[in-house]
C-alpha cells in the first residue's frame, strides 16, 4: 500500500503512475496526513503485538506451547473479532458511544481479571496497565455504560490538550 499527501497539483500529474506502484491512496494536501497514517497503522500493530506477546506470557507461564496456542486459540478468536472493528469505528467517529459491541464497565472488569490471572501466573501486567487506567478514568467521570471505545474521548481530549 502506498498511501501519499501533499500537493494536489502533484496528485493529478502523477496520481496514476503512484498507483501503479500497489494499492494507492491519497489521503489530501496536507503533506503530513501520509506519516500520520503510516504511524497510526504501525500502532494499531503494536497494540496487537502488546496483546501476542502478553497471551504468549500467560500461557507460556504455564508450559502450553505459544504455537499451539495461537494457531488454536488466538488466531480464531483474533479473526472473529476482526469484523468489530468497523462498529467500533462508527461509534468513535459520531462521538455517541452507544453500546454496540461492548461496554466500558464489562470491559473493564474484564481486564482486571486478565492481569489478575497474569500475575497469577507471575506475568507483569506493563503492557496491560494504560489500557486498565484509561478504562478506570473514564468510569469514574461516570461513562461506565458507554461503549469501552470512549477510553478514545480521554486519549484526543489528550492531545488537543498536548496542542493548545
Amino acid at each position: 500500500m502506498v498511501m501519499y499527501s501533499g500537493s494536489p497539483e502533484a496528485q493529478a500529474a502523477h496520481g496514476d503512475t503512484i498507483a501503479e506502484l500497489g494499492t494507492a491512496k491519497y489521503l489530501g494536501a496536507d503533506a503530513g496526513l501520509a506519516a500520520l497514517h503510516d504511524m497510526a497503522v504501525l500502532a494499531g500493530m503494536y497494540g496487537l503485538f502488546g496483546g501476542f506477546f502478553q497471551a504468549a506470557a500467560m500461557v507460556g507461564s504455564a508450559g502450553f506451547p505459544t504455537g499451539e496456542f495461537t494457531a488454536a486459540f488466538l488466531m480464531p478468536w483474533l479473526r472473529s473479532i476482526i469484523d468489530v472493528l468497523p462498529t467500533l469505528a462508527e461509534e468513535i467517529d459520531s462521538r455517541q458511544f452507544e453500546v454496540n459491541f461492548s461496554d466500558l464497565a464489562g470491559n473493564r472488569a474484564g481486564l482486571r481479571n486478565i492481569r489478575t490471572a497474569s500475575r497469577d501466573q507471575g506475568v507483569p501486567t506493563d503492557l496491560l496497565d494504560p489500557l486498565q487506567r484509561m478504562f478506570d478514568e473514564q468510569a469514574e467521570l461516570g461513562n461506565g455504560a458507554d461503549s469501552f471505545t470512549r477510553v478514545v474521548s480521554g486519549l484526543l481530549g489528550a492531545a488537543i490538550s498536548e496542542r493548545s
